[in-house]
């Protein structure tokens, strides 16, 4: 955890660096350093001094605490990390069930999805994607609804498993906005016939 008296000599070093737009008042300078340590309480001190150090090497006005948290090395990492976790998955998630089989195990699932995720793609899946995967392909109706779809569905099935993987990016997210529009779509076309054909 951050410690405050490191905000406070960091922002020392913004002052000294004679920043345009710099606050005036001695209240108004303790309001950015607490918003500052708020900010990037999490951060480590290294972290910290390097993401300060940067913006006073590239900026002429006086940050913003979010301006610091972005130059952060653990800002780039995280950003990193939400890239690769938004990998088109589909392209190897036919090749897993043709491999796997009808009524495979969620083991069996796993092993091919991972060999082909390594021979295909180059990326070794952790837990999280096999999850993220595993709960899109259930958004368009399972493994072996994959098995049984033609070219031609496994086309409209890239569309909604995508979508389904967009809207699972974030653990709250349960429906994707387009799937909600949809919804509402169908809902104000008019009274459906419930039950029979």
């Amino acid at each position: 955890m951050l410690k405050f008296s490191i905000v406070v000599e960091e922002v020392a070093n913004f002052a000294a660096a004679r920043m345009d737009y710099a606050p005036q008042a001695d209240s108004e300078m303790q309001a950015f350093e607490r918003m500052l340590h708020e900010a990037c309480e999490d951060m480590t001190e290294q972290d910290f001094r390097h993401a300060c150090k940067q913006y006073r090497r590239s900026n002429r006005k006086w940050p913003s605490p979010a301006a610091v948290v972005e130059l952060a090395p653990v800002t780039a990492t995280r950003k990193l990390e939400e890239a690769e976790r938004r990998v088109n998955w589909f392209p190897i998630v036919v090749p897993t069930r043709s491999s796997a089989g009808a009524g495979a195990s969620d083991a069996r699932l796993r092993h091919c999805f991972a060999n082909y995720a390594q021979s295909r793609l180059g990326i070794t899946p952790d837990d999280e994607d096999w999850r993220r995967v595993n709960r899109a392909v259930e958004a368009i109706g399972g493994w072996d609804a994959i098995g049984a779809m033609t070219e031609r569905d496994v086309g409209y099935a890239e569309g909604r498993f995508l979508k389904a993987l967009e809207a699972r990016q974030e653990p709250d997210n349960v429906v994707s906005l387009a799937d909600a529009a949809a919804r509402r779509k169908q809902l104000r076309s008019g009274p459906q016939r419930i039950g029979g054909v």
